[in-house]
Parts: C-alpha cells; structure tokens; sequence
C-alpha cells in the first residue's frame, strides 16, 4: 500500500478570516499555498459532475492545527461551510487566486455521502479539485445556472456583511458613550480627591491650632473636693482664682 504524503500547511481564507490547516496534499500538481472562499453551493449546480469519478479529483485531506486557536476556529467555520440550516450538506467553493480562477477547488464533508463524501476516509473535510470542462463540459445552460447562483450567494454575502458592518457600528457607539462616561467618572473622581486632600489638611491644621493651646495656660480657679456624699467646696477664704499670675477677685458663694 502506497503510504500518505507527509502534512503539509495551507492557507484557506474565509471573508475576513485567514488561517492555515493542516493538509495531506494527494494530487501530483505543483504545491499550492493558499485557496480563498467563494461561497456555498449544493451539490446539484454541478450538472455535468460525475461523482463515480471523484476519487481521482481528490485533492487534499484537510485537518485543523493542534494547539493553534485561529486554526481550529476556522476548521470549525469551514465545518459550517459545507452544513445547511437544515442539518443536510452542500459544497464549499474555493479558488486559486494565483491561476486566476483555473480550476475549482471543491470542499466536502465526510457525511455528505450523496455528493463526495463516500470517496475520501481518515479525515473530516476533503478538498476536490475540477476543471471548468469538468464541471461544465460545453453546456452553456450550466454555466448560466452557475452564475446564476453565484449572484445570488454574493447578493447574501452582500446583505450579511452590511448586517454586520452596521452591528459594528452600533457596537462602537456604545463603546464611545462608555469611554465618555468613563472620562467624566475620572474627573470627577479627581476632583473629589483633590478634595479629600485639602479637608485632611485643615483638619491637620485646626488639631495643631487646638494643641498650641495648652490647659495651663488657660484659668486654674476652684476647687474642688469630691468626697462619698457629693461634693464640697472649700470656704470662701481658701478659694481664689488666678489668671496668668493675675490674682483676681475671691469667690464669694
């Protein structure tokens, strides 16, 4: 048995999104680097394919890079590539852009066993590659349906993308009205700090002022004698009062 060629990394670029995968490249053409997505189709576009000779149009077995995030979100989107809505399968269309859209390179997912999923194993995604004449052969008709379907799926893409660009800008809206917001918390923050600073400092201020005043050099007058039975003042000849050395008049009771 004719053992597998070794993993290869390719390219794949999906609308905004680019990231390699890991690819077992079968087909003896020259190595190509990366392929960009066109859109989705089912498999019936192709009028003149015949699937009994798929196996010799299998291209590449596709497999996510381990340990790499951008490379297992896109394997995933590519995973919803080729899904309908309504659990079923269709084809993911791929071209080169170096041969200036040459050949198609066509994704399939292992289940979609009606179209190209019985020809590939070991893998769950798998990449075909056709020719025009392989597609179309010399039916004009065919060529007409697929353009036909590829205006529609442009015309989606179109509606999809100014979905999002419009979700983007209400999203950054909000963002500037938080950035606003958070502005004016953080002067006013500033401000009330600045605040709290200049209270600290009179209030160091009164304390000092309060200290200097000391009680001796305040009134040292009357005496007072507390004894079990409440208190009792001296007589009027034992009290008297000086102020600053002063003596002043005795208390009379």
């Amino acid at each position: 048995m004719k053992p597998l060629p070794a993993l290869s990394r390719l390219t794949l670029k999906v609308l905004n999104e680019e990231a390699q995968v890991q690819a077992i490249l079968l087909s003896s053409l020259r190595n190509i680097e990366s392929l960009t997505f066109d859109h989705s189709s089912q498999a019936e576009i192709f009028q003149n394919l015949d699937y009994s000779l798929a196996a010799s149009h299998l291209w590449a077995l596709v497999y996510e890079l381990p340990g790499n995030d951008s490379s297992v979100i896109l394997f995933h989107r590519l995973e919803d590539i080729v899904k309908t809505d309504d659990g079923g399968y269709q084809i993911g269309i791929f071209h080169e852009p170096a041969s200036n859209y040459c050949n198609f390179y066509l994704l399939a997912h292992k289940n979609h066993e009606k179209s190209f999923g019985s020809h590939f194993k070991g893998a769950k995604l798998a990449i075909f590659q056709y020719s025009y004449q392989d597609l179309f052969g010399s039916n004009c008709d065919n060529y007409m349906k697929y353009l036909t379907a590829l205006s529609l799926s442009i015309s989606s893409s179109a509606s999809t993308l100014k979905a999002v660009i419009l979700e983007s800008i209400s999203v950054k809206a909000n963002i500037e009205d938080l950035d606003s917001v958070i502005t004016k918390c953080y002067k006013k923050n500033s401000r009330l700090q600045q605040k709290i600073v200049t209270a600290k400092k009179n209030i160091r201020k009164l304390h000092s002022q309060l200290t200097a005043k000391s009680p001796e050099n305040n009134v040292d007058c009357v005496e007072r004698k507390k004894t079990n039975k409440g208190i009792l003042y001296s007589q009027p000849s034992d009290l008297g009062c000086e102020v600053n050395g002063n003596s002043v008049e005795r208390a009379k009771f």
